[in-house]
């Protein structure tokens, strides 16, 4: 059976000592995950995604929940994650400028 794949990043927890503290830092994990094809139709494809109906995927489209190689897989990976970084990047200096505001008044 053909797959498609999507990467995403897992945070872990760092471990507890036996006072219930923490150890150190957490970690960071990218995984794989795969997902089987169960319908090919003329535009794309759906994938078993573990609901009832599946999840479609246009293959037409530049944005694909999952790509049909890891290497693509990979590259959307981490265009989500350089964009995700611009988006959190924009929000820190909007809440920057807010906070210097506040202390203002």
């Amino acid at each position: 059976m053909e797959v498609m794949y999507r990467y995403y990043d897992v945070q872990y927890a760092s471990p507890l000592n036996e006072y219930d503290e923490h150890t150190g830092p957490g970690k960071v994990a990218i995984e794989l995950m795969t997902f089987d094809i169960i319908k090919y139709t003329k535009c794309g494809v759906r994938i078993d995604d573990y609901t009832d109906k599946g999840k479609f995927i246009n293959l037409n489209s530049r944005k694909k929940f999952a790509c049909a190689t890891k290497e693509e897989a990979l590259e959307s990976f981490i265009h989500r994650k350089e964009r995700q970084m611009v988006i959190y990047k924009s929000q820190l200096r909007q809440a920057t400028q807010a906070l210097e505001l506040a202390r203002l008044l």
